[in-house]
């Protein structure tokens, strides 16, 4: 269509550029802590592979523990705006499944089977590449660096060299507004669904 073109993500706006995703990091990628079950139980909330699984945004859920020096825990926190990938996974939707860290209020932390990329906020919004891997577009692009028989994986390594679509600012701002908007319409409508629901079974009963 004009106004668009072709590219190795499929077909975006004229406009837009197209570029490897290390160049939008703000600092390297990074694999998550490994600890034996003696450091279970207690300390810092550890982001699991039940939780990318489980929850597009990771805030404040409840979730396991992990003991970590203060070393540890500085070198492997997570902070608002950070996207965590499945880096392994029995389940093949499991590798390159992304989530994004959205303001945690107490200290975070992820493990070793996943992958942190921290993005740079003055060129990149988190919410909307968020939105990129979750697309069907995210996931072509994603599945070309996943490999393995029984266990699917990603490595950091190839996450780093994917080739993204890059928007304006502004445009990024846009689309991640928009898509925000239309998740919560959903989520308010599936309120008032499951309401309706209730009420119907009083009223059947």
């Amino acid at each position: 269509m004009p106004g668009y073109k072709q590219t190795q993500v499929g077909v975006i706006p004229q406009d837009w550029a197209e570029l490897g995703f290390r160049s939008l990091f703000l600092e390297p990628s990074r694999n998550g802590v490994y600890k034996t079950a003696e450091f279970r139980g207690r300390g810092t909330r550890i982001v699991n592979m039940g939780e990318i699984f489980g929850f597009e945004f990771i805030s404040d859920q409840d979730m396991s523990r992990v003991e970590l020096t203060t070393r540890e825990l500085s070198s492997n926190s997570l902070k608002d705006g950070d996207l965590l990938f499945g880096r392994r996974s029995v389940v093949p939707a499991g590798a390159g499944k992304c989530s994004l860290v959205v303001a945690p209020l107490e200290p975070l932390t992820f493990e070793s089977s996943i992958i942190r990329v921290r993005l740079n906020k003055a060129e990149a919004h988190p919410l909307f590449y968020y939105y990129f891997f979750a697309s069907p577009a995210g996931r072509s692009v994603m599945s070309s660096i996943v490999s393995g028989t029984n266990i699917k994986g990603i490595r950091a390594s190839e996450l780093r060299e994917l080739i993204l679509p890059f928007p304006t600012k502004l445009d990024q701002e846009a689309i991640a507004r928009a898509l925000s908007d239309a998740d919560s319409l959903i989520e308010s409508l599936g309120q008032l669904i499951g309401k309706k629901r209730h009420l119907k079974q009083g009223a059947m009963q």
